[in-house]
């Protein structure tokens, strides 16, 4: 069961993008550019990892059944969607 099941990937990938654009951005470039985030973005929760399984796995073990917003640092631009992807079931 899905928590936010009532969320589509378009509401995850706009709420993620504006979350990250208008608080995360300025705080997390240029230091982390390369690594990847992973935001929850009903609470604002995110994970930062170098390597995707590990960021994906973080935001997992304290949301284990919700969908994420996932890009990579400092390669995030509006408009352009090629950046941006989803975590759904990933096994462990």
């Amino acid at each position: 069961m899905l928590m936010n099941n009532a969320l589509t990937p378009q509401d995850i990938t706009r709420m993620g993008e504006d979350y990250y654009f208008s608080n995360l951005q300025s705080e997390l470039e240029p230091e982390n550019n390369g690594k990847y985030i992973v935001i929850e973005v009903e609470s604002h929760d995110y994970f930062v990892d170098r390597d995707i399984r590990a960021a994906i796995t973080k935001a997992q073990e304290k949301y284990p059944a919700k969908l994420f917003y996932i890009a990579v640092i400092g390669s995030v631009s509006r408009p352009q969607m090629n950046n941006f992807h989803y975590a759904w079931q990933i096994s462990k």
